[in-house]
């Protein structure tokens, strides 16, 4: 996991102003922190996104075919209503 540091040209507009505000070094527990973190990479987004995308497809056709069992059923139990 990389990350980048970098120091402005210029001040910002809307300067940070909270507790690590000056701090020039990166204290040790949370370059471990930053180490021991278990992030999801964008292959990992991009899988979950296509298995997304199937069971999708699978869930809109068994919702037409139940929709479709239950049309039927009610036009057989009901069978004047389309007339």
């Amino acid at each position: 996991m990389p990350i980048e540091f970098n120091k402005l040209e210029s001040p910002s507009e809307k300067p940070y102003t909270g507790t690590y505000q000056n701090q020039e070094d990166f204290p040790s527990e949370n370059i471990e922190f930053i180490v021991g973190a278990r992030g999801v990479t964008l292959y990992e987004v991009v899988q979950a996104m296509q298995t997304m995308r199937t069971d999708l497809k699978w869930i809109k056709w068994l919702l037409a075919l139940i929709l479709a069992a239950m049309l039927g059923q009610l036009v057989v139990s009901h069978p004047g209503l389309l007339q």
